[in-house]
């Protein structure tokens, strides 16, 4: 029957189809199985490598340690060299042997028992930390070490339950002998291994067959993976270094290393994607913020206003350059300083510290207030000051913020404008007291006339008497005609001063203008109990002047200083005039010992209804100074030696 053909043609279609399968699978297959492969190659090779390198790095310290171990033994040798050397040259004895090998044994611990042996084999001096039976080793070991002309190492030996290193080191000429020394290996190890190697590693010293004598463990047992060993350079013994770690094989990671490298991949991708977005981000954040500061940069430049920021214990953590030019002073000498400010008014220390101490306590109030700074090259800046908590984001203080108004220039505008106001009302009075000048000019220049008028009448009806007398009634008649006169001729001069008239100059001598005001400088004089003095040089030139004006100065300066000296004793109530040459004119002094002017009136002083009396005017000085400039002259004071003002006032020719 052919029934049975038709299920076995079924096969070949399942073959077909596991193929299509199989041809779809085999690449990620052989993929996966390449990378596994890479996974498992990249694994082993870092575990060799590491391993390589630990065992290098063992290799490396054992190597070191040999080094320190030899170099004590090299040391020792040359100790003993050194002991050798004394005692063939008869430098060293039995004594001084003694003390030097106690002081070896104490600062080596792994040294053990130090003797000298004559050329007789006897020893001559032993010093040792305990008792050994090591004499015949040592006098074997000494002989051999003198046939060989050197140094020799002999052992190892066990005496006393330890391993022990023998060195002889001969001395040769001169004195003879042989300089032995034992140690313990178990010492040398103890003072010769590093704690950090020791910590890791078990080392030992070993015979020629390899076997252990003398061992420093480690905490840990020794693993066996990492073990060395290296024979020691001492003439005459063969020993191994040996050291095994006690670090175990690297492992092998829990995880396969494709699925570790594709996921350090993907996390380095997604880390490559996430930094490129946020440095993109941050670039444009530190676009915005650079844009921020370069306007806010621009709004402080560009300010008039200082501004000033200080925190709460007071140091000053911000200022703008309008604040830097109003003191004088950069940013980086300012930021950072806190009391005393070097733009601080001296003068108004108290003020200021006051508000410091607000400042420290913040109990300062958001206020508006003029202070006055002081600028670097000691200018004086007045400044309005308004100041203001300095809030952050969560709403605490934090400080506070100053703004600072220079206003010293609307200070000096409302200055001058008050010194105007008053030059203002000084000039109103100055017409008013013109007005009633040339008022009582007017008004008394008739009874003047008219006492002149019978002054002249009288004299000529009054006969020559015989006595021409200084008191005669003709001699009083021609003086009151002559006073008469010349009281007129002062108002028609200040009639014509006022009037603004150039009074009339004519050619004299400052001799005759002194001889004319002395008579009523003297009469007041004598009221005051004032001594004059005057002291006129012979030859002075003569002068153009107004004699009548002068006259007035002259005697306005001399009843000024007979005033200033009312208060002193009778023999300081001296008033000197004096008179010379200066260049081709005269200069004027008059001299009072009175109590001086006061540095705060000095510069008001020729300042018109500024007076230093209280019944004065104020206009005296100020007449003066204004007659004097009139004849192209010069009117100053200055203290008189051993106290009391000279009024100077120079004339020209």
């Amino acid at each position: 029957m052919s029934t049975p053909v038709t299920p076995s043609a079924a096969p070949p279609m399942n073959w077909r189809r596991q193929g299509w399968r199989l041809r779809h699978w085999l690449p990620p297959l052989l993929a996966g199985l390449l990378l596994l492969a890479t996974a498992a190659g990249i694994l082993w090779i870092n575990w060799r490598s590491e391993v390589s390198h630990r065992l290098e790095a063992q290799v490396a310290d054992t190597l070191w340690v040999k080094q320190s171990i030899e170099f004590q033994l090299r040391h020792h040798e040359e100790a003993l060299r050194e002991l050798a050397t004394g005692w063939h040259q008869g430098r060293i004895g039995p004594k001084e042997f003694a003390t030097k090998a106690r002081s070896m044994l104490s600062t080596n611990h792994e040294l053990v028992r130090i003797a000298l042996y004559d050329a007789d084999g006897h020893a001559v001096a032993v010093e040792q930390t305990r008792g050994l039976d090591t004499a015949a080793i040592e006098t074997e070991l000494a002989m051999y070490a003198r046939r060989r002309g050197g140094e020799l190492y002999g052992g190892p030996n066990e005496i006393g339950g330890q391993e022990l290193l023998t060195l002889a080191v001969p001395a040769i000429g001169g004195r003879e002998g042989t300089l032995v020394l034992e140690a313990s290996l178990e010492g040398l190890l103890q003072e010769s291994v590093p704690w950090w190697f020791a910590r890791n590693n078990e080392v030992g010293f070993a015979n020629g067959f390899g076997e252990l004598i003398a061992v420093r463990r480690a905490p840990a047992p020794a693993r066996g993976h990492y073990r060395h060993q290296t024979p020691l350079e001492a003439v005459g013994v063969s020993l191994l270094l040996v050291t095994d770690s006690t670090e175990d094989t690297p492992r092998v990671l829990p995880s396969l290393m494709s699925v570790t490298v594709v996921v350090l991949t993907l996390t380095l991708l997604a880390s490559l994607v996430l930094l490129w977005r946020d440095k993109a981000r941050r670039a444009e954040a530190e676009r915005r913020l650079q844009e921020q500061l370069s306007f806010r940069q621009a709004m402080d430049n560009s300010l008039m206003t200082g501004l000033r920021a200080r925190d709460l214990s007071g140091r000053i953590t911000y200022v703008n350059p309008a604040f830097c030019r109003m003191v004088g002073y950069s940013p980086e000498e300012l930021l950072g300083r806190s009391w005393p400010m070097p733009y601080h008014d001296p003068e108004r220390d108290r003020v200021s510290r006051a508000r410091f101490a607000q400042v420290l306590d913040g109990t300062l109030p958001a206020s508006e207030f003029e202070s006055v700074f002081v600028h670097r090259n000691g200018r004086r800046v007045q400044v309005l000051i308004h100041e203001a908590p300095l809030i952050d984001a969560r709403g605490r203080r934090t400080g506070w913020m100053s703004s600072v108004l220079d206003i010293t220039e609307r200070k000096h505008v409302e200055e001058v404008n008050r010194q105007q106001q008053e030059a203002l009302q000084a000039t109103a009075r100055l017409v008013t007291m013109g007005e009633v000048a040339s008022t009582l000019s007017h008004e008394l220049n008739q009874p003047l006339s008219a006492i002149t008028a019978y002054a002249t009448g009288c004299l000529n009806l009054v006969a020559h008497d015989e006595d021409d007398g200084e008191f005669s009634l003709r001699a009083t008649l021609e003086k009151i005609q002559r006073q008469a006169a010349r009281a007129g001729q002062i108002i028609r001069s200040v009639h014509d001063f006022v009037r603004r008239r150039e009074p009339e100059k004519t050619r004299c001598q400052i001799r005759e203008v002194i001889d004319t005001t002395l008579p009523l400088v003297q009469m007041q004089a004598r009221k005051l109990g004032v001594a004059v003095e005057t002291r006129v040089a012979t030859e002075l030139p003569a002068i153009d002047a107004d004699p009548v004006m002068l006259e007035q100065v002259l005697l306005n300066l001399a009843r000024n200083a007979m005033e200033a000296m009312a208060s002193q004793p009778p023999l300081r109530r001296k008033l000197e005039i004096a008179a010379v040459p200066h260049d081709a004119g005269v200069e004027v002094a008059v001299i009072d010992h009175g109590t001086g002017i006061a540095p705060a009136d000095a510069e008001r002083l020729f300042t018109p209804f500024f007076s230093t009396k209280a019944e004065g005017m104020g206009m005296g000085l100020n007449i003066c100074r204004t007659a004097i400039e009139f004849h192209r002259g010069r009117i100053w004071h200055e203290p008189t030696e051993g106290g009391g003002t000279t009024f100077r006032f120079t004339l020209q020719s």
